[in-house]
């Protein structure tokens, strides 16, 4: 379980950096916000919902503060952003039930 959370963990700060260096570089803001809200729901995803720590509560805000849904999110991925942002218990037990399988299958 440690490796996977660590697993995890460095492949937030990972894509954070990445999203960091694009912001630097003027990548285009539209962009970046569908970068900044994937990163948040993989990041959701993947977290066991009785972890949370400074990542899960940055992305958890990023999800529920969002006006919007990007429009290059796949049909699966707007429906778990959906289900994250108004009803998390049944996110998280997608989640659950569906585990690294549904994960791997998802597409931005």
């Amino acid at each position: 379980a440690s490796k996977s959370a660590k697993a995890l963990n460095d492949r937030f700060i990972l894509f954070m950096q990445q999203y960091y260096d694009l912001k630097a570089w003027g990548y285009p803001t539209e962009k970046l916000d569908t970068l900044l809200k994937n990163i948040a729901i993989d990041y959701c995803i993947k977290n066991k919902s009785n972890v949370i720590n400074e990542r899960s509560v940055f992305c958890a805000n990023i999800l529920l503060n969002s006006k919007s849904i990007p429009a290059a999110f796949s049909l699966e991925r707007k429906v778990l952003f959906v289900l994250f942002k108004y009803c998390r218990p049944i996110f998280e037990l997608i989640c659950e039930l569906f585990g690294k399988k549904f994960y791997r299958n998802m597409k931005v």
